[in-house]
């Protein structure tokens, strides 16, 4: 049983590619392609609509969607090494691009800690989950990464404080084991 199905499809088709049977192998191989050839191409048609327009806000949802299909190649690492540095800084750029246009958007504020957060930029990351809150983000969608910049900083006192807060919170059955080892440190 796998509570989060896309994590799991990526875990059984990355252990399919080890494995000695090449049937299996090449259809591990066949279905990573296939999701990463669908995301370029959603990427290449983006690419082309932003180029075509000069509305602000029209120009604000594209780049926030060529934003959000960079992260997913990521997310469903479908990138490495110098790909994923790549995906990682387009998502940037025109995650950028669409808060020039949205600036009151939490999930743009989020996303954009998100990214940052992957570049090892901290205090950038937290100013961006906390613009998110300000906007109206709730904290059950902001306090595991404000947790995580927290134990990325070692600062475990500020993590423990953090998550205690997510204890009496419905549907995070994932974070459970996470929040039972916060809660006995």
């Amino acid at each position: 049983y796998c509570e989060d199905e896309s994590h799991c499809h990526r875990s059984v088709l990355r252990e399919l590619l080890g494995d000695a049977e090449d049937d299996l192998r090449l259809l591990a191989y066949g279905l990573l392609d296939g999701r990463e050839k669908k995301l370029n191409a959603a990427i290449h048609d983006a690419r082309l609509r932003l180029a075509a327009t000069n509305e602000t806000d029209e120009r604000a949802g594209i780049a926030h969607q060529l934003a959000s299909l960079y992260w997913e190649l990521v997310y469903q690492g479908l990138v490495q090494g110098d790909l994923l540095d790549y995906a990682v800084s387009e998502a940037l750029r025109h995650t950028e691009t669409a808060l020039q246009g949205r600036k009151d958007d939490p999930a743009l504020h989020l996303q954009y800690g998100r990214l940052l957060q992957q570049l090892d930029r901290h205090d950038e990351a937290d100013q961006a989950y906390q613009r998110a809150r300000e906007l109206g983000l709730p904290a059950s969608r902001v306090v595991p990464y404000l947790a995580e910049l927290a134990f990325a900083r070692r600062d475990y006192a500020t993590v423990k404080r953090l998550l205690a807060t997510m204890q009496d919170w419905e549907g995070l059955s994932r974070l459970q084991p996470v929040l039972r080892f916060w809660g006995q440190a």
